[in-house]
């Protein structure tokens, strides 16, 4: 129930987030029109939105991810936490559980300890496990103060108790884990469930993301795939830029075939690659380009701690440091990597 309000306040909050962001002006006094309903392709760019049939001659595509729920026996049946329902949650867990070691992972599993809350964090693999090693290896002795971390150690059934309130998350071994909140952030599947890319034509990969060039272009001309739906770059920051792209390609006249030609003669040809990305938890990382793991070519590295720094004697910091990568044949720097606090 508290999923399917959420969904119907979703399109009035999305209406005042829109008028926000037009300065507070109505969306029809800047003659834009919303439709606050699903939509779903009927044909090559035509849409049906609450019995309406919409066409363009553009279409951006921007629905998104949506949480993945593994196929854990139970879990289905229990009134588990997704990273929305959290944030929307007016009480406090005593004792959570958080499935999942990536970044959303993490940084909600910080949030809710920085609160008081007791946080154990199952993870089926390793923990932020993309990042660089060393960079990895300082955050989890830092992280681990504050959270227990369970590596490799995923539960093979999940129950709840309407008398007691409490979920009851039954290991592999056996042994039997309790707790009142149990949050699964294991990772997103793009949102195209029902939204007929298959009608409209849209080409998508293995993993169900709408495919698209540097362009944002979809194999369909005049539909564009931005944000992470079409599975660049999964972060917030990364939407923003591409949504602009694109309008500043509409902005200026360039055409979906010529784009490759008109983007560069126009100065619109700038990719956010490589994309700069961030886990704000406790030790924060961030990070550009190449983990040192992933290099092919000759390279020199330097780590600075930031405790050996100036600044450091006022701030005393309990950890922190930054690591550069750079190309022995360009003199490039091909990755960045920084830990702190």
């Amino acid at each position: 129930m508290a999923r399917q309000r959420g969904q119907q306040e979703g399109g009035e909050q999305g209406k005042e987030a829109a008028e926000a962001l037009l300065g507070g002006t109505s969306i029809a006094a800047q003659g834009l029109d919303l439709i606050p309903h699903f939509c779903r392709f009927v044909g090559p760019k035509t849409l049906e939105i609450n019995g309406q049939t919409v066409t363009a001659d553009r279409i951006v595509v921007n629905t998104g991810c949506k949480p993945m729920i593994p196929g854990i026996e139970g879990l289905a049946d229990t009134p588990f936490m997704t990273s929305t329902d959290i944030l929307r949650r007016r009480d406090r867990t005593n004792k959570l559980v958080v499935l999942g070691g990536g970044f959303i992972a993490c940084e909600l599993a910080h949030w809710q300890a920085a609160a008081g809350v007791e946080v154990t964090q199952m993870v089926r693999s390793k923990i932020v496990k993309h990042c660089d090693e060393e960079i990895r290896d300082e955050f989890i002795k830092m992280y681990t103060k504050h959270i227990t971390v369970m590596e490799h150690t995923v539960p093979s059934k999940v129950t709840f108790s309407e008398d007691t309130k409490l979920f009851s998350l039954t290991m592999p071994s056996g042994e039997v884990m309790e707790c009142d909140g149990l949050l699964v952030a294991t990772g997103v599947v793009p949102a195209t469930k029902g939204l007929g890319v298959e009608t409209a034509g849209l080409e998508t990969n293995r993993q169900g993301y709408i495919v698209a060039d540097k362009y944002f272009r979809t194999n369909v001309e005049g539909v564009y795939s931005v944000g992470d739906i079409n599975g660049q770059a999964l972060f917030r920051h990364a939407a923003n830029y591409q949504q602009a792209s694109v309008m500043a390609q509409f902005a200026s006249g360039v055409s979906w075939a010529n784009a490759d030609k008109e983007c560069p003669a126009l100065g619109l040809d700038r990719a956010l690659n490589p994309c700069p990305a961030a886990v704000f938890s406790y030790p924060t990382i961030a990070y550009a380009g190449l983990n040192e793991r992933d290099i092919t070519v000759p390279y020199v590295k330097h780590v600075q701690w930031f405790k050996n720094t100036g600044k450091a004697a006022a701030l005393l910091p309990e950890t922190g440091f930054v690591k550069l990568l750079v190309s022995t044949e360009t003199k490039a720097i091909i990755g960045i990597h920084l830990i702190g606090q």
